[in-house]
């Protein structure tokens, strides 16, 4: 009897412990913190263009023929027509904004006023510093500008390092960074834009203009008459699309564009038009 009656205390005290355990663990249940999802958006740049309903992309006109004005008032160039097949791509509208300061550009990128850079940029490690470059897109050099009257005396770049030679680039770009760094006798003088310059050739003012490739061979074709160009480039120089440091989601998104775009028949139709057929020389607006 004492034996039953000690194991029913014993299945009481159990049954009480159990009931005592159950009560702790629920109310440690109902203190509990409540766990908040902390994932942030993985697109965070691509949903702002998204939700603006528009590419927002600063370049700098009269780069021909990257980025030009026809006479409609209308930027066109092989530029142009990327920066819309990544709008198209986006399903966004494409908003150009034109600086007229080319040393303005990439301030206004890290300022948030535009998304990215679509201006023939060529990718160095000094811009690399304010701006997260793409992959590049397009390969181009250093090439020479002339006035006609050294046609018999200046077949080479190096023929214009000399000390009565004025060579005129334009401020900031990498053909007054290589005109500073190739030519030690000659005297450069930086000017603000590309047009201005070839003018200043032009006229005589001053004896070579330096530049990229592609736009002296154009200028060397509008002004004929007064100038010839030296095409054989003397450096090597890749351009790339600058996105803002941070924004890591458009960066991969252009390169995986760009991986996609370039050499491309839409790529190659628009090198053909811009770079090789010409007719679209007597639409654009030469300053």
């Amino acid at each position: 009897m004492v034996t039953k009656q000690l194991n029913k205390a014993i299945l009481w005290l159990g049954l009480i412990a159990l009931l005592s355990l159950a009560g702790f663990l629920s109310a440690c249940s109902s203190q509990a913190p409540e766990v908040k999802n902390t994932q942030t958006d993985a697109f965070p740049a691509i949903r702002r263009i998204q939700e603006a309903k528009k590419l927002r992309v600063g370049t700098g006109a009269g780069y021909f023929p990257f980025e030009m004005i026809d006479k409609q008032g209308k930027m066109v160039g092989f530029d142009m027509d990327m920066a819309q097949a990544m709008a198209d791509a986006m399903k966004v509208e494409l908003e150009v904004v034109d600086f007229k300061d080319f040393d303005a550009i990439i301030p206004a990128l890290g300022a948030g006023q535009i998304d990215m850079i679509i201006a023939g940029m060529t990718i160095t490690p000094e811009r690399a510093l304010a701006v997260n470059f793409s992959r590049p897109y397009f390969t181009s050099g250093q090439a020479v500008l002339v006035n006609m009257k050294h046609k018999d005396t200046v077949k080479s770049y190096a023929d214009l390092d000399k000390a009565d030679i004025v060579i005129v680039t334009e401020q900031g770009t990498t053909g007054d960074i290589a005109a500073q760094r190739t030519f030690k006798n000659a005297t450069i003088r930086p000017m603000k834009g590309g047009n201005e310059a070839t003018l200043d050739v032009c006229n005589g003012s001053s004896d070579a203009f330096v530049y990229d490739q592609s736009l002296i061979a154009v200028q060397a074709q509008l002004h004929k008459d007064c100038v010839y160009g030296l095409l054989e480039p003397f450096t090597s120089e890749k351009y790339g699309i600058p996105v803002r440091a941070g924004d890591a989601d458009l960066l991969q998104w252009t390169n995986t564009f760009l991986d996609s775009y370039v050499d491309s028949d839409a790529y190659n139709e628009s090198y053909r038009r811009w770079f090789e057929e010409g007719e679209w020389l007597k639409d654009v607006v030469v300053e």
